[in-house]
């Protein structure tokens, strides 16, 4: 992903989130107007309630900020998990 951002015009920071009692998001982006996407990796081809459990508690602890939460995890639909949050096919990065 680093490699990427080196291809935006206006590149965001990459930051990984960790706190205690296990709460994690593997990738957190915040652009320079300091809105913030979140965004989980999982090698699951199913989507649990507690896979979203990282970005709920970044988008309450950053509050306004949290622009947008995903989880990229090898099934094949999109699930929306709450307006903010969406759990996307890893495939669809390839894919239109």
């Amino acid at each position: 992903m680093t490699k990427q951002l080196g291809w935006a015009e206006d590149p965001p920071f990459l930051l990984h989130a960790r706190a205690d009692g296990g709460m994690e998001v593997d990738f957190v982006l915040e652009g320079r107007d300091g809105l913030v996407v979140g965004i989980e990796v999982t090698s699951a081809a199913t989507i649990r309630s507690d896979d979203a459990r990282g970005l709920r508690r970044l988008a309450e602890w950053i509050g306004p900020r949290f622009h947008r939460g995903v989880i990229l995890y090898t099934g094949e639909r999109r699930i929306v998990i709450s307006d903010r949050i969406t759990a996307v096919p890893v495939s669809a990065l390839w894919n239109r």
